[in-house]
């Protein structure tokens, strides 16, 4: 009898211990600030009209279509700040050890194989707005954050996607 009550004492501190480390590790990685995200590109310039001297009246050219300007190279050096100021750190590592989610080492290897038709950075990039929308195996739904989408732009979910693709 002696010896059950022990086991029940052990398992009982064993589940109140694993409960209390997922709470403390979703609580690391939220994010409760408040901030709105900043855009880091400037604005378009915009043209502003000449005055002409000539008295005659010129034709109008008709308005042509503008071509949209290239998304700008993902800056990997503010992906890997982004990776520390978003609380990602807290729950993955950049080396192979599992924290709470998994390590990032060799992404770039895994991460073109995970979902079928997603190249690597399609993977990525989904995992950060949408974490739940493919788990990796062993390791359990609703523990990273869904609030990236709106607490980060498109432009620095792309460095940090580009900084989790270079990790060796």
């Amino acid at each position: 009898m002696l010896l059950s009550v022990r086991n029940k004492v052990r398992w009982r501190t064993g589940l109140l211990l694993a409960v209390s480390v997922v709470m403390i590790a979703a609580v690391a990685c939220g994010d409760d600030s408040d901030d709105t995200p900043v855009s880091t590109t400037a604005p378009a310039p915009t043209a502003t009209a000449e005055p002409t001297a000539a008295s005659e009246p010129t034709a109008t050219q008709e308005p042509t279509a503008t071509s949209v300007p290239a998304a700008p190279e993902p800056d990997v050096t503010n992906g890997e700040t982004l990776f520390v100021a978003q609380g990602c750190s807290s729950c993955h590592s950049t080396g192979t050890d599992t924290v709470v989610g998994p390590g990032l080492s060799g992404l770039s290897e895994r991460a073109g194989n995970r979902v079928d038709g997603k190249t690597d950075v399609e993977y990525v990039t989904q995992s950060i707005r949408s974490p739940n929308a493919f788990v990796v195996p062993d390791f359990f739904p609703d523990l990273m954050p869904t609030t990236f989408s709106s607490s980060m732009t498109e432009v620095e979910i792309a460095d940090v996607v580009a900084y989790l693709l270079q990790l060796p």
